[in-house]
């Protein structure tokens, strides 16, 4: 007898003289020795095919690992896509808190300036009105006098000045009202800029917020121009008046 098998396992051949015959002729010997082949032979059998089970469970395996992987590396794109995106919503947040201090910050000046240019309108139109009646007290007691004439005159001259005072306080006062209007719907508008911003962080998108920063910053950049533009126009009137006020 001859044995040997591709996959290392032992395969017997008998010769076929050792075989033949009438197995009830052949000894007990040739008979275990069949059945053992046969048995060996079924071994074989079954392990090839577990063999090729593992191979194919092997292959599935690796296909899965591979098909994880990339799962994993889309996943942790994913993450750092929305790491970018948190970031750029506090950064967004952060600038429109800042803007939303200094328009407050601005809207204060601008109310106290108002308040400011109401009072002295107050307080031109009482002294005009005290002019008036000193004007009409000295022009009944000295009707025919020419120093009167030249008094009323003067105080008629006086009262014009007065009230081109008067109007441009008025004029300021409603230019300080338009900037505390401008300035109001610029905090509104930055106030619901931030709570965009962070509408748009609680959820997973990622392009939005990027091109949102940038035109809020623009507006933040325009409405402080806008303010500052404002802010000297009204500072010239105020000087103006204030220099008439000391000449008065």
């Amino acid at each position: 007898m001859t044995s040997t098998t591709a996959d290392g396992l032992l395969n017997w051949e008998v010769q076929p003289h050792l075989l033949s015959g009438n197995p009830a002729q052949q000894d007990p010997w040739q008979r275990n020795a069949t059945n053992l082949i046969k048995e060996l032979s079924d071994q074989d059998q079954a392990t090839r095919q577990y063999q090729t089970h593992l191979e194919s469970r092997l292959r599935e395996d690796r296909a899965c690992l591979q098909h994880e992987r990339q799962h994993s590396s889309q996943l942790q794109q994913k993450l750092a896509d929305l790491q970018s995106t948190h970031n750029q919503v506090e950064l967004a947040l952060y600038q429109a808190t800042n803007d939303i201090k200094w328009l407050r910050q601005e809207l204060d000046m601008q109310v106290r300036k108002s308040q400011d240019a109401e009072s002295r309108a107050a307080a031109l139109s009482s002294l005009n009105e005290s002019l008036v009646q000193k004007m009409l007290g000295a022009h009944s007691a000295e009707l025919g006098a020419q120093a009167t004439s030249v008094d009323a005159l003067q105080l008629h001259l006086n009262q014009q000045k007065h009230e081109a005072w008067i109007k441009e306080l008025q004029l300021s006062n409603r230019l300080h009202e338009e900037s505390i209007r401008s300035l109001q719907s610029a905090l509104h508008a930055a106030i619901f800029s931030m709570s965009y911003s962070e509408s748009s962080g609680s959820s997973e998108c990622t392009t939005i917020v990027g091109s949102g920063a940038g035109i809020g910053d623009e507006n933040s950049s325009e409405v402080r121009a806008y303010i500052g533009m404002n802010s000297t126009q009204n500072g010239q009137c105020s000087s103006a008046k204030e220099g008439s006020w000391y000449e008065a």
